[in-house]
């Protein structure tokens, strides 16, 4: 299985608004910020997955848990300039 088919998982159209959410962050956020701003109820299996695959880091010293999208990952770099790039990077689309 490739990685970008590893990341998007078979509920693509929500781990694009998680990661979409999570590149719009301006630093760590909570799982909460993350349901809130992306409009997924549920974002326990998505974060698991991207955590997995390196793309979001789990920040677990802090009370509750904090997420953040890994900008050294160069997997996630290509991802923001493509996701920027065809228009999908604005705030609040739905």
């Amino acid at each position: 299985m490739h990685i970008i088919e590893r990341i998007l998982g078979k509920h693509h159209a929500a781990t694009l608004r998680v990661l979409r959410a999570l590149l719009l962050a301006k630093g760590p956020v909570t799982k909460y910020w993350v349901e809130k701003n992306s409009g997924v109820d549920d974002v326990n299996a998505i974060l698991q997955r991207l955590i997995e695959c390196g793309v979001v880091k789990v920040l677990s010293e802090y009370t509750p848990h904090r997420y953040e999208i890994d900008r050294n990952n160069p997997l996630v770099k290509e991802l923001e300039v493509f996701l920027a790039r065809i228009g999908y990077l604005h705030e609040r689309m739905w």
